[in-house]
């Protein structure tokens, strides 16, 4: 006969963890995906861990999914996460180094961007942008790039984008090197005629026109991730 504490026990959902070291390609958002859990879950059971520099040979806790077990039962194996197909070829890491390098980018800066357009998953689609740094098919026209989801393609593509918004942003009034940068993170996500109506009318701290607190947040976000303020 079950006792009571037995029955109680038996309804209760059990948080299972273990420890996973991080792989070349790896991110957040993928192991999130892997395990059943989440990126804030994973984030909590990490303090300190940046998601935006992930490194191979770090090792994680990952909660998994809830599972409910009996007492006295063994309890469900953590699902072992498998590595991402590109991950045998691709170091995001790497790539974003090198495309920085070759469109005259800060590396932190394009990292910071990849992280808050799509928590670093290849495969994000928001509907009218995809990919690790969300281009419009338009955009992805105009730098080249056929397929938003390819890692390598996105993140290249990305970065002649963003160059392509520091040049832009370098005509706006008032574009010292800081502001440059920033009202080219704005560029990035709301495009130059808005930021350009928004420079116009002073830059007000609330935005103006098609620059809201989202795009002017946008870029205060990816000057912090990356150190740049």
């Amino acid at each position: 006969m079950k006792s009571t504490a037995d029955e109680i026990a038996e309804g209760m959902a059990v948080k299972l963890a273990s420890s996973y070291v991080v792989k070349p390609g790896d991110t957040i958002s993928w192991l999130a995906a892997q395990s059943g859990s989440t990126v804030q879950e994973i984030l909590a059971a990490n303090p300190g861990v940046v998601p935006t520099k992930l490194h191979p040979g770090q090792t994680l806790v990952v909660p998994a999914k809830n599972q409910h077990h009996k007492p006295g039962q063994p309890q469900p194996p953590h699902p072992t996460p498998t590595q991402p197909h590109q991950s045998q070829h691709f170091d995001m890491e790497a790539e974003v180094g090198r495309a920085a390098g070759k469109y005259g980018l800060n590396p932190e800066v394009l990292k910071a961007l990849i992280f808050v357009e799509s928590s670093n998953n290849p495969h994000a689609d928001s509907g009218q942008a995809k990919g690790l740094t969300q281009l419009t098919p338009a955009a992805a026209k105009h730098v080249g790039v056929t397929d938003p989801f390819d890692p390598v393609q996105s993140i290249h593509g990305g970065a002649m984008w963003l160059a392509s918004a520091m040049q832009e942003a370098g005509r706006l009034r008032g574009a010292g090197h800081h502001n440059q940068l920033a009202h080219a993170l704005m560029i990035y996500h709301a495009g130059m005629p808005a930021v350009q109506e928004w420079v116009l009318a002073g830059s007000p701290a609330g935005g103006f026109g098609q620059v809201g607190s989202l795009t002017l947040n946008y870029a205060k976000k990816i000057l912090e991730m990356s150190g740049v303020v």
